[in-house]
């Protein structure tokens, strides 16, 4: 439901503007124009929040649109644009853009056996990226074209063809693979993860569709190229993998890694905690974990951000 609603924002958010090429963002650069975690919530709100710097969800037994004018206060008193707004007795959308940056707010009625009648409310920072600037098929048409999102549709390129095309050209541009979906694929660059889904259009006589997305990561964490799974999450901040090998060599790719963006371990190597070894790492006054857990060939591979540093 989320992912159609974000989609539904690109729909109506599209531009005109000139694109202009800006540099991927650290995150620790982009909480300098906002960090979700310094937002107040309603005091409606019943379930701890779960809180990132790009990230915010929680849960509240005020109307949709009373979330919505709570965050949208505090949004403009920060200095925030509002672009695109919608609200009806079940739900609440909204985003917001300041330099270069956008944020969308979804609020959505519910009601479940736990919690009865309540809303689930989420913000997301999609980060400074503007999609118009990225690979464009050749003898394609956009037929989508904003900051958020563009969406191109190919007169010739077949799919499974433009999955590796595009895959090339974003790679020759210093975007890292950072895991897949059926068929979408993800990049990386510090600290802006990228969607590109390459798919065939029904309703364009199912000619091969190329469509871009973003989202700012509320930490940035490497994972190895030859990695058989690369899942990240905002909800808790945190970034799982799969790869083969052996702990101490992911041990070894991990201190490095971490390493060059500032992090430093606790212990020289991971110590054993039940079942999984478990190497820490600070950074200022944060705080991340990871974890190593040998499965046959494969290591498996958990960095959780344990404490932030709002």
């Amino acid at each position: 439901m989320l992912r159609l609603f974000l989609f539904s924002l690109f729909l109506t958010y599209a531009s005109h503007a000139i694109a202009q090429d800006v540099a991927a963002p650290k995150p620790e650069q982009a909480a300098k124009v906002i960090d979700l975690r310094t937002l107040k919530l309603p005091t409606e709100t019943f379930q701890p929040a779960n809180r990132s710097l790009a990230g915010l969800f929680f849960k509240a037994t005020c109307t949709p649109k009373a979330a919505y004018e709570f965050l949208q206060k505090q949004m403009i008193e920060r200095g925030w644009k509002e672009t695109n707004q919608f609200s009806s007795p079940t739900s609440a959308s909204a985003t917001f853009a300041k330099e270069g940056y956008h944020v969308s707010f979804f609020a959505m009625k519910g009601t479940d056996k736990k919690f009865g009648e309540h809303i689930t409310i989420q913000m997301t920072n999609m980060g400074n990226l503007d999609s118009r600037t990225l690979p464009v098929p050749e003898k394609s048409k956009a037929i989508i074209s904003g900051p958020m999102s563009t969406h191109y549709i190919c007169e010739t390129m077949t799919q499974d063809d433009g999955k590796k095309l595009m895959r090339d050209k974003l790679i020759a541009l210093g975007w890292e693979p950072y895991g897949k979906a059926a068929d979408a694929q993800f990049f990386k660059k510090d600290g802006i993860r990228l969607e590109m889904y390459v798919t065939k259009s029904p309703s364009q006589q199912n000619k091969t569709a190329v469509r871009y997305a973003s989202r700012l990561m509320s930490i940035e964490v490497p994972a190895p190229v030859e990695a058989t799974l690369v899942n990240y999450s905002d909800s808790p901040a945190s970034l799982m993998v799969v790869v083969k090998g052996t702990v101490d060599e992911q041990a070894a790719y991990y201190t490095k890694g971490l390493s060059k963006l500032g992090w430093k371990p606790v212990t020289e190597k991971p110590v054993q905690k039940q079942i999984n070894l478990e190497q820490v790492f600070q950074r200022g006054n944060e705080e991340m974990t990871v974890t190593y857990q040998q499965v046959k060939t494969d290591v498996h591979v958990k960095a959780t951000l344990t404490k932030s540093g709002e």
